[in-house]
């Protein structure tokens, strides 16, 4: 199967979504984040070896992620 632009584009927005309501503090939002881009990267990087036009960079903004890259 071979994944589309939207595919990479609502996989991205799964990933940069952050639960929300009551009782939602700052230390949660930390460990979502980190957890977060290590689950993007993991991703990116197959995606990037399944398909040389994969722009990793990209997703991974997609995906809230500061690359630096």
């Amino acid at each position: 199967m071979t994944l589309r632009k939207t595919d990479y584009e609502a996989i991205a927005a799964a990933i940069n979504a952050r639960p929300s309501g009551r009782g939602y503090d700052e230390a949660e939002n930390e460990g979502h984040e980190r957890s977060a881009g290590r689950i993007a990267k993991l991703i990116a990087d197959y995606c990037a070896s399944r398909d040389p036009n994969f722009q990793r960079a990209k997703f991974l903004q997609q995906c809230g992620i500061e690359t630096g890259e």
